[in-house]
């Protein structure tokens, strides 16, 4: 009767010992506690809120290559713009705005490349126009509007310097009520009666192809 029993025992255990590692290999694997489609998700919203901000890259082309330019701002700073050329729209603007292509851009000239920026801060432009610098007497702004009155639009840059210009009679791009505080623009303007006069807007958000600087 006891060998019975020993017996009996003997191969309970054997039987658990088997069972076990087959119910731990069915079992599910413990969760991490995060959420992989979550994470991807808000990777995929940084992605767009990047992609939806555009920016200005100005200054003076320091560099070429097939599908990109380096521009030095007026702080120093070196700043990298990937272009295609079948994307973007290439303008020279001078006295008046004419059509021109990627080849025509050479090293020294001074340019304003609008687009969108990585996370890597390099800027994929859009729109590139190949301009002249500032100057006493003509004077081009990046920044953001903080308020508009009547003729005269407030505009912060991105050094925070506060900057008043007065429409004049004409300009080239939109017209005062298409603009909204808070908009992002690149302006220029020229001195005329002790007062900085606008002469081209260009949103930031959505460049008009036909405006001149």
């Amino acid at each position: 009767m006891r060998i019975f029993i020993f017996l009996f025992l003997m191969l309970s255990v054997l039987i658990i010992g088997i069972y076990r590692p087959i119910s731990a290999q069915n079992s599910p694997a413990p969760t991490s506690g995060v959420d992989e489609g979550s994470v991807r998700e808000k990777v995929k919203e940084k992605v767009e809120t990047v992609r939806k901000n555009p920016k200005a890259y100005i200054g003076s082309v320091t560099d070429k290559t097939q599908d990109s330019i380096q521009i030095k701002n007026s702080k120093g700073e070196i700043q990298f713009v990937s272009i295609n050329p079948d994307e973007v729209d290439f303008v020279k603007s001078t006295n008046k705005s004419t059509a021109i292509k990627f080849n025509d851009v050479a090293i020294g000239d001074y340019v304003i490349a609008m687009g969108y920026r990585n996370g890597n801060s390099v800027l994929t432009t859009k729109r590139l126009i190949v301009t002249t610098e500032s100057t006493s007497e003509r004077k081009i702004v990046y920044g953001t509007i903080k308020k508009i009155e009547k003729k005269e639009i407030t505009v912060f840059d991105k050094n925070n310097q506060e900057f008043t210009f007065t429409f004049p009679k004409t300009w080239k791009g939109p017209e005062i009520k298409e603009l909204s505080e808070n908009d992002t623009l690149v302006l220029v303007a020229i001195a005329k009666d002790d007062k900085e006069s606008i002469r081209t807007i260009e949103l930031i958000t959505s460049p008009s192809p036909d405006t001149e600087l």
